[in-house]
Order: C-alpha cells, then structure tokens, then sequence
C-alpha cells in the first residue's frame, strides 16, 4: 500500500486510526484502535528521510531486521501491553528526570532498562533504529511514542498525558 497522500492521511486518522509504516518503501498498514493519539499533530504521518529499501542489498535487510531483534520485540511486546511505557538508560539524566516527573505526578509507568553508558550500546541502537526516535528516554502511551524528556514535560504540564491514560481505561473497561 503506498504512503497516503497528505489530504487522504487527514481522512483516514481520525482517532479510530492508526498509521504503522511497515517498511522504508513506503508500506502502511492500518490498524483500527479506539485509542486516539494523545497529541493532535501526531494524527497525521511525519516524513523523515529513510533510504529506498530498493537500495538495500538483500543481505543487508536481512541483517537490519535480524540486529538485536530479541530486544526490539521485547520493547514492542511492553509498548502494546502497557499503557505507559518509559524505555531508558542507567546514569542517563533526562531518563532519571522523566521517571521523577512520573511518579510526583503518580503516574503509573513500566521502566524498561538497557544498559549504560558503558554497555549494551547495541541493545539501545537496535531500540533507536525501530523507533526512530534518536535519544533515550522514549516515552510510549498506550502505544504512541510521543518523545522524549521535554516533550513528556509538557504533555504532563498540559494534562494531554492523564487524559489520554484516562480515554484507555475508560475503552477498555467499557
């Protein structure tokens, strides 16, 4: 399926859709969900520049999906569980602030750990690759990544967070 056009990407996420790009080539899949995304301007797919899955040799795709995939179906099996998920790292400070920020405000969090600055490097690359997302923490609500340190900060200060954990529960207990 080929990347929707941008009048045709307002149309089909509304907050019953949900975008997942499948491949650098452009594929799309999309996954009905009752949970809308907690920012508005996540409604609509970014684009970022990814090379041409054409212009990867066969052998190299394979090593790509093979790198550390253990650990990415790990992340991707707790960001579909859990509603709030904080990927990090030890002795990371922006890691250790959003995790204080999230308990002051009582929020409940699942913390996944890889390494520190002196180990599991790869681990974290693997993470940073699936996400594409360039900086730990990555902060994940009921399945949305929607950033790091700063953008946590102010999804909490404007109550988009809470609220968006609030809309969960109540689909899922309905």
């Amino acid at each position: 399926m080929p990347v929707p056009e941008e009048a045709d990407r307002k149309r089909i996420t509304s907050p019953c859709w949900l975008p997942i790009r499948l491949s650098n080539a452009g594929h799309v899949l999309l996954i009905r969900t009752a949970i809308p995304p907690i920012h508005p301007e996540i409604e609509t797919m970014p684009s970022r520049p990814h090379l041409d899955e054409k212009s990867v040799a066969p052998a190299a795709l394979s090593a790509m999906e093979s790198f550390h995939a253990k650990i990415v179906r790990d992340v991707q099996e707790s960001v579909r569980l859990d509603r709030i998920v904080v990927v990090g790292m030890a002795q990371n400070a922006y890691v250790a602030n959003v995790r204080k920020l999230l308990d002051e405000a009582g929020v409940t969090y699942t913390y996944l750990e890889y390494g520190s600055y002196f180990s599991k490097w790869k681990e974290r690359l693997a993470i940073k690759l699936w996400s594409g997302w360039p900086t730990f923490p990555q902060v994940f609500v009921n399945g949305t990544l929607i950033g790091g340190e700063e953008l946590t900060k102010a999804a909490l200060a404007d109550g988009s967070l809470k609220s968006s954990v609030g809309r969960a529960a109540a689909v899922v207990s309905a």
